[in-house]
């Protein structure tokens, strides 16, 4: 991007309050470097002597990207500083002042913070005293309901406490020239923070000899567009594509016949927040305080006694320890920054001039205009960058989603340029063999490299009709059995097909866009015949001499559906052993699972109604046995219930020896089916 210098030296930013600078030279804009990514690179040059300093102005929210990137190139000299005003927070203004910034909202809220402060009113009477209060009170209008409020300050004089109307008095007037310059400074602080949107870099040099010093740097700026006109021919094969670039001056100067090159390509670029003051919070600590002492009172002494007393518990009071509290203050809130573009687009020129030099870097395109460029600051301009002939075949492009019968006009483009041209929107004109030339339609295109093709559609081709018919299907592959589990596998298929008819001497080349899916691959056509993108398979169609033709695109899968056969009912069993598709040897292996299946199914039915049965057998006992209680002793019904009684426990007592019988079977069964199961493997 730069020439190497013969001494690329250190820059030291610091920064502080800019002192006037007896001798300072002239920083020229000369080169700009604009990028699609939102970046511009900007280089200023000087003719200096000995020592000197440059200045630079630039815009407030650009001072963080200039702290960011700025580089000086003196061949013979030395860089000492690079300074600029501090930017720090208006809450630092008011830190140390009685009134914060808020109070300058209104003179009540101003004095309402100076309480203490000597003041002198002047009106109908002036007074002067330190101010005690402001108070507001609610006054009646004369003559109606209708209220107003108003403030009653209240001073201690000379002559004791006197009140004003604040809204009577014609001044207000501070004594203290210490507050008054305060209050000032505040206003004037104020005021600079919020509209001052430029600062003056300077940038000191030692040196002795004369010399050309290069200063740059990069900040945002907004990107470039590329916007193409592309020319075809009626009979086709190739356009004229002129390619321009739209771009606007919001750098705050104006390009007096600079070097400007344009670069497509998408670097990495951040802003970091220079520019603002930061403070690390740090721990507060509890300060150390020893425990306090409090020694006894003494109460006196006696004389010894012969017996000794007994001594008391001593008494004391344990010192209190001084409190401890954890604060952080909190970092200063980062101020805002970056201004609004605005962009009033220059008319473009009738025809393209001398195009720019492209180039293919490593990671981006670029475009060196080749003639200076003059634009004013706050200006846009469109300047040509591509004037070739390209490769453009037509096609009618089917996407589903555009048009459900009908593809689009469109062009295919082949860049066979020695460079990539970056992405754009395309106005198509069309030129007739007697040379009138016609407005067809808009289009977009990606980025486009060097080589490659893209496809761009400009309009509706109703000329051309597409009918689609949809259809699945399902084919048995293969089948696997292991360790007790079946696995049937079979291949998915969606088919599509199209079906064409073009209006009569429509010979354009077709291609239809079919949606890709996850998970299938494509069976029709033959893939080595299909281009791909990320979305879709284009698969290409030739129109036969009725104007007519049919495109299948078959896409497909392979399913696997397992099975525990130890799960599946002897129906389900005698089922696959009826699969014609699958070999004799598992169709038989299945016939004898069904059949073992079906024995321990019926083992199980017997078992369910014997226990069935037993289950109603208890029940009725019950039932018998409340009514013999009722029974009278010795009578008929009494008997007859006991009779039933019996012939039930007999019931039961041969439906239990079933019951361990068929549970044996049942068993056996269950034994044999899954030592069945377990020894298939196919």
């Amino acid at each position: 991007m730069m020439r190497k210098a013969a001494e690329m030296l250190a820059v030291v930013v610091v920064l502080a309050g800019v002192a006037r600078v007896a001798c300072a030279a002239e920083l020229a804009l000369n080169r700009v470097i604009l990028s699609s990514g939102g970046i511009a690179y900007y280089e200023h040059a000087a003719e200096v002597e000995g020592d000197a300093t440059l200045e630079l102005g630039i815009r407030l929210d650009q001072v963080d990207d200039v702290l960011k990137s700025i580089i000086v190139f003196d061949e013979s000299g030395s860089v000492a500083s690079v300074r600029l005003p501090g930017r720090e927070p208006l809450a630092q203004v008011f830190r140390d002042l009685p009134f914060d910034e808020a109070d300058l909202g209104s003179m009540v809220q101003l004095l309402g913070a100076l309480q203490g402060v000597e003041v002198e009113a002047t009106g109908t009477r002036t007074v002067r005293g330190r101010l005690m209060s402001v108070v507001a009170e609610t006054v009646v209008k004369d003559g109606g309901g209708e209220t107003t409020t108003r403030h009653r300050v209240t001073l201690m004089t000379e002559g004791g406490v006197q009140q004003f109307i604040l809204e009577d008095a014609a001044s207000v007037r501070f004594l203290d020239d210490r507050i008054a310059g305060d209050v000032e400074r505040a206003l004037a602080a104020t005021a600079r923070y919020r509209v001052m949107d430029r600062r003056t870099v300077q940038i000191a040099l030692r040196g002795n000899a004369k010399r050309t010093v290069r200063v740059a740097y990069v900040v945002g700026a907004p990107l470039w567009k590329s916007a193409y006109r592309l020319t075809l021919s009626e009979g086709g094969g190739a356009g004229q594509l002129q390619g321009w670039a739209v771009l606007e001056n919001q750098s705050g100067h104006d390009w007096n016949d600079v070097e400007l090159t344009l670069v497509s390509g998408n670097p990495v670029t951040f802003r970091q927040a220079l520019y603002e003051s930061y403070y690390v919070d740090r721990p507060q600590v509890p300060v150390e305080v020893m425990g306090r002492v409090l020694p006894r009172l003494d109460p006196g002494a006696m004389a010894p006694f012969d017996v000794a007393e007994d001594a008391g518990p001593e008494n004391g009071r344990a010192g209190k320890e001084a409190p401890t509290m954890m604060q952080q203050r909190p970092a200063p809130a980062p101020m805002p920054g970056g201004m609004a573009s605005r962009s009033a687009l220059a008319a473009m020129p009738a025809r393209a001039a001398a195009p720019a030099e492209a180039r293919e870097a490593a990671t981006q395109v670029v475009f060196k205009l080749p003639r200076p460029v003059s634009v004013a600051a706050g200006q846009s301009v469109s300047l040509p960058i591509v004037d070739r002939e390209i490769p453009a075949e037509r096609i009618a492009l089917f996407q589903r989603g555009a048009s459900e019968r009908h593809p689009l006009a469109a062009v295919r483009l082949t860049n066979a340029g020695d460079s990539g041209l970056p992405p754009g929107v395309f106005t198509v004109y069309e030129r007739s063999k007697d040379g009138a030339v016609t407005f067809v339609g808009d289009a977009r295109i990606g980025v486009l490299p060097k080589g490659e093709e893209r496809i761009a559609s400009f309009a509706l081709d109703q000329r051309i009709r597409v009918d689609e018919e949809r259809g699945e299907e399902q084919v048995f592959q293969r089948a696997a059995v292991s360790q007790g589990v079946l696995r049937v596998f079979s291949q998915q298929r969606q088919i599509s097909t199209y079906r064409l008819e073009a209006a009569k001497g429509v010979e354009v080349p077709v291609v239809i866009e079919h949606p890709r899916r996850a998970g299938w691959g494509l069976a029709a056509p033959d893939p080595g015949t299909v281009a791909t993108t990320p979305e879709a398979y284009r698969v290409p169609v030739a129109l036969g001499p009725d104007g007519r033709a049919e495109a299948k695109v078959v896409l497909e899968r392979i399913d696997s559906v397992r099975y525990a056969l130890a799960d599946l009912g002897s129906d389900r069993l005698l089922a696959l052993s009826r699969q014609g598709e699958m070999p004799e040897a598992m169709r038989n292996a299945f016939t004898q699972a069904a059949r073992l299946k079906s024995k321990h199914e019926a083992l199980r039915r017997a078992l369910d109604e014997l226990e069935g049965e037993r289950h109603t057998i208890f029940e009725d006992q019950a039932r018998i046995r409340e009514n013999l209680n009722a029974a009278p002793e010795g009578s008929d019904i009494q008997g007859r219930y006991l009779r039933k009684l019996a012939e039930q426990e007999d019931r039961l007592e041969a439906i239990g020896q079933r019951v361990a019988e068929v549970r044996q079977n049942l068993v056996a069964a269950q034994e044999e089916l899954a030592s069945f199961i377990a020894g298939l493997n196919f």
